[in-house]
């Protein structure tokens, strides 16, 4: 977190305790829902163990 907020100007600095009042990962607002995101995740888990699948299916009969 230090890396990734150093230099940076957040909407809790004008606080007179910024350590106390400031939430960076809480301020950030994500367009999509953690629903959404493992729904996603899912589906590209899903693909890409599909197309594994049928690389090693292809590779099999190869060797036949």
């Amino acid at each position: 977190m230090i890396n990734e907020f150093t230099d940076q100007e957040l909407d809790c600095m004008t606080d007179p305790n910024p350590i106390m009042s400031c939430d960076p990962l809480g301020d950030f607002n994500s367009p999509q829902t953690l629903e959404y995101s493992l729904l996603l995740m899912l589906i590209i888990w899903f693909v890409f163990y599909m197309v594994s699948f049928f690389i090693m299916k292809r590779m099999a009969k190869k060797y036949e």
